[in-house]
């Protein structure tokens, strides 16, 4: 009498356990499914952040190119430069594949060459002394632009001896900081900040200007 229920508790078993390695299987397939969707999901947005790459890349040179045109007929046809020449137009946002581009030319002979503060690894004081005036026309005091004129002389200049009122590698040693004047020229006017007396309030007033 016990025979069959123990062929049938078998059978059971084994019923069981093919469910269990089918779910397995499916449960391994949809893993593989997943891992392919997912490469092939990186690779293509990896191939589109190339291709808009490559876009942007001809986009920057088509407008470097217009921009040299624009000048070199401006050269040919006018003596002096204002903002009511062609040049000063600025360009429309102009629609592209995935977004628009538009652009302009800005003259900026007109502002103030803070690299000019110091000329073959000198200071220049005709230059400090403009410099000096349009800090002061900016509201800064006059003991701030001494010392802030001295500040950025010692930045640029070519040695580590400081000018008076002026900040060399010790001054910026003693507040903590890694690193050092440049004793070369500013790459870009951001690079103020990193200047002794310099914050971005202030780099923000002199940007339009410098």
């Amino acid at each position: 009498m016990s025979a069959p229920s123990v062929a049938s508790s078998r059978y059971a078993d084994q019923g069981g356990a093919a469910v269990v390695l089918a779910m397995l299987v499916l449960a391994l397939v949809a893993s593989v499914a997943a891992f392919l969707m997912a490469d092939y999901g990186n690779q293509l947005e990896f191939a589109t952040g190339r291709h808009d790459l490559a876009q942007s890349r001809w986009l920057a040179r088509g407008a470097v190119d217009w921009a040299r045109n624009v000048l070199a007929d401006d050269a040919r046809t006018s003596a002096t430069d204002h903002l009511g020449e062609n040049w000063a137009t600025r360009i429309a946002p102009t629609a592209v594949e995935d977004g628009t581009v538009s652009g302009s030319l800005m003259d900026l002979s007109g502002r103030f060459n803070l690299n000019g503060l110091v000329a073959a690894g000198l200071p220049d004081t005709a230059q400090v002394a403009a410099y000096k005036r349009l800090l002061r026309l900016l509201g800064v005091s006059q003991a701030a632009a001494d010392s802030l004129a001295a500040a950025l002389v010692d930045w640029l200049d070519a040695d580590d001896v400081a000018v008076s009122g002026g900040a060399e590698g010790d001054s910026y040693a003693s507040r903590g900081l890694a690193y050092r004047p440049a004793n070369a020229p500013l790459a870009d006017v951001d690079e103020l900040a990193l200047v002794q007396g310099y914050d971005g309030v202030l780099v923000a007033r002199l940007r339009p200007f410098v």
